[in-house]
Order: C-alpha cells, then structure tokens, then sequence
C-alpha cells in the first residue's frame, strides 16, 4: 500500500476515534427492544398459545405397538 494512502487511513481512524463519526446515531442497548419486536413476540406466543389450546381439546391419537417389534401397525 503506497504511504500516502496508509498516512490516509491512519489519520481517519485517529480523526475517528477522537471525534466520532458525523451522524452516527447511539449505540442500541442489548437489552432494548423496539415496539416492533414486542409486538411480533405477542403474535407468536398467541398464535403458540392457540396451537396448545386446540391440541388440549382434540382426542389424543395413541398408537398401539407390537409385542414383538416396534411397529405402530394393529396386531
């Protein structure tokens, strides 16, 4: 790399490191979580939660299995 460009780069990082970036918007936590996000997790749990209910109300289905292998078929 010609030194000019290195010269370039290194004082941008400096310029950078001591200044900030122009327009750089806040770091985001990790432990924030937009409205979007809370919303899309209501909607799976309710739609996991609709799944659990019906499951609970449909007959369960049990599959009888062979003495003498595993099949599920009738003996």
């Amino acid at each position: 790399m010609p030194t000019a460009a290195r010269q370039l780069i290194s004082n941008m990082a400096s310029n950078t490191q001591q200044f900030g970036i122009r327009g750089a918007s806040q770091p985001r936590m990790v432990n924030e979580i937009s409205t979007v996000d809370n919303l899309r997790l209501e909607n799976q749990l309710t739609s996991l939660m609709r799944q659990l209910v019906v499951g609970q109300h449909q007959p369960s289905v049990v599959a009888r299995v062979c003495g003498i292998c595993t099949y599920g078929a009738p003996y």
